[in-house]
């Protein structure tokens, strides 16, 4: 078994011709860099931050389509296709693919949907609230969770990871900690 399961792949789970492992869904970050000035690195800070993100279209729940998605027929709904192909008298070989139908999704929508015209998301401003604790540094990193971007795929909201960038001040320099 171990030529066939090289030659196809491998195993997984110790069981031959299984297919590939299932996909993993893991949560997007996003950057963004926020410009802030010395004083407020230094001292801490709560600011009100507007931002543009991908947020999941309401009246579509974030499908696409109006009324439940049909299963596509290219795949039967499962988002990938198999092929056999015969190689040689009594040897098969198993191609597996991702559904070229939706991105495989699996499913097509009956009828798009007017507001996001089958996009899932709708761009919108938004407003969320940050806290720059006291001595933050110029590159420190804040992360927002389901702050950003609505990724149709997982149906979830992707993190923020804010940068913060110090911008130059007319009479102080930093070094670490101290103050010049």
């Amino acid at each position: 078994m171990d030529i066939f399961n090289q030659m196809f792949g491998g195993a997984r789970g110790g069981f031959p011709f299984q297919g590939p492992p299932p996909p993993s869904h893991r949560k997007n970050i996003q950057q963004l860099k926020f410009n802030i000035n010395l004083d407020d690195l230094y001292n801490g800070k709560d600011i009100k931050l507007k931002i543009e993100r991908n947020n999941k279209c309401n009246s579509c729940n974030g499908s696409g389509c109006k009324g439940t998605p049909v299963a596509c027929t290219m795949c039967n709904g499962k988002g990938v296709f198999i092929r056999h192909m015969q190689l040689a008298p009594g040897v098969l070989q198993r191609v597996q693919g991702m559904c070229s139908d939706r991105r495989g999704s699996g499913k097509k929508p009956g009828v798009s949907c007017q507001n996001c015209k089958g996009a899932c998301t709708i761009r919108e401003s938004t407003f969320i609230n940050v806290k720059i604790q006291p001595g933050a540094s110029h590159d420190d990193t804040i992360v927002l969770v389901d702050k950003g971007d609505f990724d149709p795929k997982t149906k979830k909201f992707s993190d923020l990871q804010l940068i913060l960038k110090q911008k130059d001040h007319a009479l102080l320099k930093r070094k670490k900690n101290d103050l010049y």
